[in-house]
């Protein structure tokens, strides 16, 4: 199961699409706090997608964050057009995918996230996106 978490509309569209098209469940969520409600509330979450900018606080990076702390065994990757998320998702061990992303890079990213080993962080410390617990 995937938490995709984008505020955008049509892009949360062709990104539940693309992941459905490749046999992946997918809950939709257009915010961070609906998000953390959703993971509270399940245990059957394998991955999460978030975009970094999400129109309302708290932002994908707290979102991000919180699972990282909250959920070790759920996969992240972060989906932003803004370049500069990947060093920011780099110190979660999240992956990193900037939008937008030609047909089919979302579900190979997902595949390859699912199968593989955990990567180890690289500055936690200077990340200071948070939700409050």
């Amino acid at each position: 199961m995937i938490l995709l978490v984008e505020c955008d509309f049509v892009s949360r569209l062709f990104c539940a699409n693309e992941l459905l098209d490749e046999g992946y469940e997918v809950i939709e969520s257009d915010n961070a706090i609906e998000a953390r409600n959703m993971l509270s509330g399940r245990n059957d979450f394998d991955a999460i997608v978030a975009d970094i900018d999400l129109t309302r606080a708290p932002g994908g990076l707290a979102l991000v964050n919180y699972v990282y702390r909250h959920f070790p065994d759920v996969k992240i990757l972060v989906h932003s057009a803004w370049v500069q998320g990947q060093a920011e998702s780099e110190a979660m061990a999240a992956d990193f995918l900037l939008k937008p992303h030609p047909a089919g890079a979302l579900g190979h990213r997902m595949l390859s996230l699912l199968t593989s080993r955990p990567p180890t962080p690289t500055n936690f410390a200077a990340l200071r996106a948070d939700l409050s617990d």
